[in-house]
C-alpha cells in the first residue's frame, strides 16, 4: 500500500474535531488557573467555543464529495456536516439553559462544560466513523463523559445511584457491542465499514448474523429503545435536570448517526439480505436471558404488541436508509416514537396497577 502524505489541505474536513480537541485543552488550563476567581469564565467561553466551531464546520465540513481520512478510519459527507452542525448547537441550547440550574445548587464547575466538549468530540468520532474501531472509540468517548456528568452532583446519594446503574448497564452494551463487532471482523476480515457492506451481500452465515444480533441489541441499548430501555428512568430521574437534558438531546444524534453507519451503510448487506424474523427471535432471546423474573412477568400481550411494533419499524428503518428512501426511512422513525410512547404508557400503567 502506497504511503499517504498528511497535507493540512488533506485534513480540512476533519477540523471540527481538531478545533474541539483545542478548545478543550484551553478550557481545561482556564478553568485550572480562573476557574476558582471567575466562575463565570468557562461557561462563557466554552458557548465562544461552540459558536466558532460551527462556523470552522460549516467553512470547511461541507465538503463536495465523501472522503475518507486517515486511512479509511474516518469519513467526511453530508450527514456528518449536518449532524455535526445539529450536535453543536444541541450542545450550546443544553448548556445555555443549564446554568442557572447548576448556579442555583452549588455546583457550576468548569469540569461540566469540559466534559460536555469532551461528549460532543465522542458524537463527532462517531459521525464521521468509517471503521468499526473508531466507531467504538466514538461510543466510549461519548460514554464515559456522559456517565461523569451524571454523578456530577457529588452531594447526592440518588445521582451516585443513577451513575452506577449507568456505568454497569452502559458497559453491558458496550460489550454486546465490541463482541458482535469481534465475531463480525472474524467472519469477513475488515473493519472498513464500506467493506464491510461489499462482504456481506452474499447470504451470511451463523457467525455473522449472531453478530449482527448483538450489534443490533447494543445499539437498540444506546438508543435507550424498547425493549432495551431499562436504564432510562433511573438515569433521567436521578441524574442532575441539566445533564438529563444533554443525556436526551446531544448523544440522540451520535447514536442515529451509529444506526445509519453501521447498520445501514456498513451491515446493510447482512439485513437486506438475511432472515429478519431469525434476528427478531434471537434478540428477544438475548433480551430475555438478561432480565430478571419480576420484569418478565410484565410481558403481557400488550407488551409486545408494542416491543413487535417497534421491532417492525427498525426493520423499515434499516431498509429505507440501506435503499436511502428518505421518505419511508422517515415514516418509520414516527412509527419509533410512536410504539416507545405507547410501551411506556402501558409500562407506567402496570406499574401502578402493581402497587
Amino acid at each position: 500500500m502506497p504511503e499517504t502524505i498528511m497535507t493540512w489541505q488533506s485534513i480540512t474536513p476533519a477540523i471540527p474535531e481538531i478545533y474541539l480537541v483545542a478548545a478543550i485543552c484551553l478550557l481545561l488550563l482556564v478553568d485550572a488557573f480562573a476557574g476558582q476567581t471567575r466562575r463565570g469564565l468557562t461557561p462563557t467561553l466554552t458557548l465562544v467555543a461552540l459558536a466558532i466551531g460551527a462556523a470552522l464546520t460549516a467553512m470547511y465540513g461541507n465538503v463536495p464529495q465523501r472522503t475518507v481520512l486517515f486511512d479509511g478510519m474516518y469519513v467526511a459527507d453530508e450527514l456528518a456536516y449536518v449532524l455535526k452542525l445539529f450536535g453543536f448547537l444541541f450542545v450550546a441550547f443544553g448548556l445555555l439553559y443549564s446554568r442557572d440550574y447548576l448556579e442555583e445548587r452549588g455546583i457550576l464547575r468548569g469540569e461540566y462544560y469540559v466534559l460536555a466538549l469532551t461528549a460532543l468530540l465522542g458524537i463527532f468520532v462517531l459521525v464521521s466513523a468509517n471503521s468499526m474501531l473508531t466507531v467504538y472509540i466514538g461510543v466510549e468517548l461519548l460514554a464515559l463523559s456522559v456517565y461523569a456528568m451524571a454523578a456530577f452532583d457529588r452531594d447526592s446519594g440518588v445521582a451516585a445511584e443513577s451513575a452506577m446503574k449507568y456505568f454497569v448497564l452502559g458497559a453491558i452494551g458496550s460489550g454486546a457491542l465490541l463482541y458482535g463487532m469481534s465475531m463480525i471482523y472474524g467472519m469477513t476480515g475488515t473493519l472498513d465499514l464500506q467493506e464491510l457492506g461489499g462482504h456481506l451481500h452474499e447470504p451470511p452465515n451463523l457467525g455473522v448474523t449472531i453478530g449482527l444480533v448483538f450489534v443490533v441489541v447494543a445499539v437498540a441499548f444506546k438508543l435507550g429503545a424498547v425493549p432495551f430501555h431499562m436504564w432510562l428512568p433511573d438515569v433521567y430521574q436521578g441524574a442532575p435536570t441539566s445533564v438529563t437534558l444533554f443525556i436526551g438531546t446531544a448523544p440522540k444524534i451520535a447514536y442515529f448517526a451509529l444506526t445509519l453507519r453501521l447498520l445501514a451503510h456498513g451491515l446493510g448487506g447482512a439485513v437486506v439480505t438475511s432472515d429478519w424474523a431469525t434476528l427478531d427471535r434471537e434478540s428477544r432471546a438475548l433480551f430475555k436471558a438478561t432480565q430478571d423474573p419480576a420484569w418478565i412477568m410484565m410481558t403481557a400481550p400488550e407488551y409486545l404488541r408494542y416491543s413487535d411494533a417497534f421491532m417492525g419499524a427498525l426493520h423499515q428503518l434499516i431498509l429505507a436508509s440501506a435503499k436511502k428512501d428518505l421518505d419511508t426511512a422517515a415514516d418509520a422513525q414516527i412509527e419509533l416514537t410512536r410504539s416507545c410512547v405507547q410501551c411506556h404508557r402501558y409500562l407506567t400503567r402496570r406499574r401502578l396497577a402493581l402497587k
